[in-house]
């Protein structure tokens, strides 16, 4: 009993390390070069807020905790290549790449610098698709309700822009170190849409979602209406009468912008056309169209 104490004992003091296994897959030849009994060892010490994976000649030794230091046994003396490299969901990148010698029955130490990349987790509740750009370049999309991560360097300028290329957010990347920084943006309430009537009458705007009369626009002039941001379907009237109809995304970001169409003949609007047996249809909500009608800057 006391001889079995005595080993767990020793087991809790002995540094962890981790040994050169190789698995059934097609870099099983490659991975029984590598492991040699009583061969050499290698030490990784990581000084970064994440966690690092320890390659050697293309044969994945393990990981290295963020802030420690971490040694793999058995490796076979002589030259090898070493790669260092930072994984975690669909981001991967390289932080050493160099060729290194492993001495017979001693270890190699490599002490990694402190990287000054972090990584950057976005999200943002817009309901279209926004461009990532880390110092004006495109490097990822965020989609609508769902988060994405990307690589920058401490003092890089992180940007989402539209699909014109309005600037929805700007950022600046403090942290590094492979650590985590997350930002998120914020849609503005509302947005702003001008409307254009080539007509000779005037016109009368209305929300088609909600039946709220916006506003007249005279003839031959535009005018800004303020409406809640995202998706809105808008109804032009003429004496009454629905003239033209349009679905626009309302960007807070964007110069929105719908010129009515004016058709040959004037589509009668359900709410004031008499139906076919004569009864009127005063009240009736009208049929949308829907038809996307956009035009940004």
């Amino acid at each position: 009993m006391r001889r079995t104490a005595l080993i767990a004992l020793l087991l809790l003091l002995i540094p962890a390390t981790a040994s050169a296994v190789c698995k059934p897959n097609a870099r099983r030849a490659r991975c029984q070069q590598l492991v040699a009994v009583a061969g050499g060892a290698l030490s990784v010490q990581n000084p970064n807020e994440a966690p690092v994976e320890v390659m050697v000649d293309g044969v994945k030794l393990g990981y290295v905790a963020a802030g420690q230091t971490g040694r793999f046994t058995d490796l076979a003396p002589g030259k090898h290549r070493l790669r260092v490299r930072y994984r975690g969901g669909d981001a991967r990148f390289p932080l050493l790449v160099t060729k290194i010698r492993i001495p017979a029955k001693k270890t190699r130490r490599i002490a990694l610098q402190a990287s000054d990349i972090a990584r950057v987790r976005i999200a943002g509740d817009w309901v279209e698709p926004l461009s990532v750009e880390v110092n004006g370049y495109s490097v990822a999309t965020l989609y609508p309700d769902r988060r994405t991560q990307v690589r920058a360097r401490r003092g890089a300028s992180v940007v989402l822009r539209t699909e014109s290329g309005a600037e929805a957010a700007r950022w600046r990347v403090r942290a590094d170190r492979l650590a985590l920084q997350s930002f998120e943006q914020h849609t503005p309430t509302v947005a702003t849409v001008t409307v254009h009537n080539p007509c000779r009458d005037p016109l009368m705007v209305v929300d088609a979602y909600t039946g709220q009369r916006m506003g007249r626009v005279l003839p031959g002039r535009s005018r800004l209406f303020t409406l809640p941001s995202g998706r809105s379907h808008l109804v032009a009237q003429r004496r009454g009468a629905v003239l033209d109809d349009a679905l626009l995304m309302a960007s807070p970001w964007d110069l929105n912008q719908w010129v009515v169409q004016v058709p040959e003949e004037p589509i009668p609007d359900a709410r004031y056309a008499d139906s076919r047996d004569g009864r009127s249809n005063r009240g009736r909500q009208a049929e949308p169209r829907p038809r996307r009608v956009a035009d940004r800057r």
